[in-house]
């Protein structure tokens, strides 16, 4: 066997264990964090695993107080740590219950993770942040106005709150998508007391 053949069934060794974690993660309700930005070593995603799917989960995030923060869909390809029952996880948990933190269950399961929270947002006219192709940037955040197995439409904020246009793109190209997290819940605050307002 050469050393890249070593390095690659080694990797999918480990892939397996990650998975394995995960799917005791969700069997067990537990709260995990689960890292997946490798130049930002510090940095995790804190939640439940509500769903796995063959490349994507979606994490029922909390914020650091223990609070809601939503839902975020991560790429099963780019977690290399998963983290659970340390003191950090186990303020979490405590904080969590104080504030009696509640996540809807997500009932329109579809194929993928990106697919099932984009629908999710569509019915409860709840805001997304969308990255596209690994950019590193919000490429679109907004409401899902439109929504196939195919293509996305959304109707875009600034940050402000403010209508900002329309964005389409396909689904296959998401590499990050969150969903009435701490920031998006601000804008649909703003974008519902402009409009509400306006329509008197």
């Amino acid at each position: 066997m050469t050393l890249e053949e070593n390095r690659i069934q080694t990797k999918e060794i480990q892939d397996d264990d990650l998975l394995s974690f995960l799917n005791a993660s969700y069997r067990d309700i537990e709260i995990v964090l689960v890292y997946t930005n490798s130049e930002q070593t510090q940095s995790f995603s804190a939640g439940i695993v509500s769903e796995i799917f063959d490349n994507e989960v979606i994490i029922s995030h909390y914020l650091p107080n223990g609070k809601y923060d939503g839902y975020v869909v991560k790429q099963i390809v780019d977690i290399y740590k998963i983290e659970t029952n340390s003191k950090y996880v186990k303020k979490i948990k405590i904080l969590s219950e104080i504030n009696n933190t509640k996540h809807d269950k997500l009932c329109r399961v579809k194929e993928n993770g990106f697919l099932t929270l984009l629908t999710y947002a569509y019915e409860t006219k709840k805001v997304v942040t969308i990255e596209l192709i690994d950019s590193d940037n919000n490429d679109a955040v907004g409401f899902v106005e439109q929504i196939n197995d195919k293509c996305c439409t959304i109707s875009m904020l600034d940050d402000y709150g403010e209508n900002d246009g329309v964005s389409i793109f396909n689904i296959d190209d998401i590499s990050h998508l969150s969903c009435d997290g701490d920031d998006e819940f601000v804008l649909k605050q703003l974008n519902d007391t402009l409009y509400t307002n306006q329509s008197k």
